[in-house]
């Protein structure tokens, strides 16, 4: 869920979301190749712009299969020669399309930079990375000093993340900066 995210728009809250590849078939549908894994989940519907077109679209029908990858349909295409002319297409959105993520998961473009203090309320850093991990993140965090070190994103270490005021409380921060 937390790959890199490549560049998003500073001028506006344009977020890139993927790439769009070659089409699969004949009704339209095209590979998907996306930056958020949590955008293939079923009831996750958000606007998508191809490059820096103002014109929005969103997937009619996103298909996973597990063989090939992520297919997408938008309503506008009907057939695989409409949607051809978009095969390497750069797709974005918007940061407020995103819908909150369930049990304490959040976007890439939400934690990235987002100011990191200890239960004192002492500030610490910001998070500058996210590592995806099998069994949890790994929120890399740069120090006012410029080192760096590494929080499990379990709730032994982090205690609170507020997206609105861009601050994540962590706890037992000594025991972080004896491992």
């Amino acid at each position: 869920f937390m790959k890199k995210n490549k560049s998003s728009d500073k001028n506006s809250n344009r977020i890139e979301v993927g790439t769009l590849g070659k089409v699969h078939g004949l009704k339209g549908f095209i590979r998907f190749f996306t930056v958020y894994e949590e955008l293939l989940y079923p009831e996750i519907r958000i606007k998508l712009l191809f490059d820096f077109e103002k014109n929005s679209f969103i997937p009619e029908l996103v298909r996973n299969d597990h063989h090939k990858g992520l297919f997408v349909k938008f309503c506008s295409f009907d057939d695989r020669t409409s949607i051809e002319k978009n095969i390497g297409k750069i797709l974005y959105s918007f940061a407020e399309e995103f819908p909150p993520l369930p049990n304490r998961k959040y976007f890439f473009f939400q934690l990235h930079g987002i100011e990191v203090f200890d239960s004192l309320q002492q500030k610490i850093g910001v998070v500058s990375d996210i590592q995806k991990l099998s069994q949890y993140d790994l929120y890399e965090v740069t120090t006012l000093k410029e080192t760096k070190f590494y929080i499990p994103a379990v709730p032994e270490y982090v205690q609170n993340i507020d997206i609105g005021q861009r601050k994540m409380i962590i706890q037992n921060f000594s025991d972080l900066m004896r491992l």
